[in-house]
């Protein structure tokens, strides 16, 4: 259709229309060209994940290192100072002496040690043996004494029981024997009044025994009651026997423990003297440091307080130098 169009114009005109219709078709042909071109000269980039690090920068300086404090050193407690082997502004290792006690002192410190050690043993050995104690008899005691009063208070009312039924059958008696007597018609005033007497005499018995009987179960009764209260009594002892007992007993056994720990702190003593006497009285140092100050000297006697001042170490120390500005901003 495009070239029946051009065919029907002007001569003019159709150059000028082949001459567009070219220009667009090398436009094309370009286009298509360059988008070729661009897939094998773009260049691709991938991300990947980020990952931790650090940058590092060395740079070597001069300075100092000074410590941050220090520390009170101590010498064993108690001792004689016979040699210091410190000087201020002096550096120690660790293992280094730093000082001589008197061993003559230590010798004697240590024989004291052993003879007191031997005395708490001994002591300790005194208070494991149990002792002989006596028996407690009584709450036994009174327990038997209530058992006889009950027994005996049995025996008291069966016994005056006894008495009355006697006197009982002897009233009897007397009383027939009168009966008889007035019954047989034969008697004088004589043998009558003899027989009534004899029945009143047997009746004083049975009333004397009756009697008799009734203080016999009122004595028991008493005997009984006291023997009960012996025994409360008795059983009220024992219980506060029983806890003076336990009391003695834990008293006993704190004081055993602290005798324990007083030869438990003896036996490290002597060890503690037996080391320094090996070492011919000199204590060395613990750590190694700077010594900048000394609180003791020769003829004096170690205390708990620190003997010298350490820096070093166990302080920690810091360190001080210059850096070139370029350096330092990095």
């Amino acid at each position: 259709m495009l070239t029946k169009a051009l065919s029907e114009m002007p001569a003019g005109q159709r150059c000028a229309g082949k001459a567009i219709v070219v220009f667009f078709a090398l436009m094309a042909g370009f286009a298509i060209l360059s988008r070729g071109l661009d897939a094998f000269t773009v260049a691709r980039v991938t991300a990947g994940a980020p990952s931790r690090g650090a940058l590092t920068h060395e740079i070597t300086l001069n300075g100092n290192a000074e410590p941050l404090g220090e520390n009170a050193v101590a010498l064993p407690e108690g001792f004689v100072v016979k040699e210091l082997l410190l000087r201020e502004g002096a550096r120690i290792a660790a293992g280094d002496a730093v000082a001589v006690l008197d061993t003559a002192q230590i010798e004697r410190l240590l024989a004291d040690a052993r003879r007191e050690l031997s005395a708490s043993q001994l002591d300790i050995a005194a208070r494991n043996v149990k002792a002989e104690v006596p028996k407690k008899d009584t709450l036994t005691g009174a327990a038997l004494a209530l058992e006889r009063a009950r027994e005996d208070a049995i025996a008291a009312e069966e016994a005056a029981s006894h008495a009355v039924y006697r006197a009982t059958d002897e009233h009897r008696r007397a009383r027939e024997a009168r009966k008889d007597l007035r019954d047989s018609g034969d008697y004088t005033d004589e043998q009558l009044d003899a027989a009534g007497q004899a029945v009143r005499a047997a009746a004083a018995a049975l009333e004397d025994a009756r009697l008799a009987r009734e203080r016999a179960v009122t004595e028991g009764e008493r005997a009984i009651l006291d023997a009960q209260n012996a025994l409360l009594e008795a059983e009220r002892a024992a219980a506060e026997q029983d806890l003076t007992d336990a009391a003695d007993e834990e008293t006993k056994r704190l004081e055993t423990g602290r005798a324990y720990l007083g030869v438990a702190a003896l036996q490290a003593r002597i060890a503690e003297l037996e080391a320094l006497l090996e070492q011919g009285g000199r204590v060395t140092a613990g750590a190694a440091g700077l010594v900048t100050a000394l609180h003791i000297k020769p003829g004096d006697m170690t205390t708990a307080g620190g003997a010298y001042l350490l820096a070093g170490q166990a302080t920690g120390s810091v360190f001080t130098a210059l850096a070139p500005k370029e350096d330092a901003e990095r």
